[in-house]
């Protein structure tokens, strides 16, 4: 942790293959995800519900009730 904030990390090229463990640890409540690698394991990871993803590649795919932020890109409204 650091200023008493939990912190988790993830490398699936480095740490495992399988992000099934990390996975386990991270989905049980509603968190911030950076994603600071283009790695396939993240594309479609189950983000939990009311989380929030930075995604500054554009290649996540969110369930609707998580919140998907893209830096650098216009915002399309609907």
């Amino acid at each position: 942790t650091e200023a008493d904030v939990e912190f988790a990390h993830c490398d699936s090229f480095v740490d495992s293959d399988d992000v099934t463990e990390w996975c386990d640890h991270v989905t049980s409540s509603a968190s911030v995800f950076f994603v600071a690698t283009r790695h396939d394991a993240y594309a479609k990871f189950p983000y939990p519900p009311n989380s929030v993803v930075i995604d500054p590649f554009g290649f996540v795919t969110v369930s609707e009730d998580v919140v998907l932020v893209r830096p650098g890109r216009k915002v399309r409204e609907l």
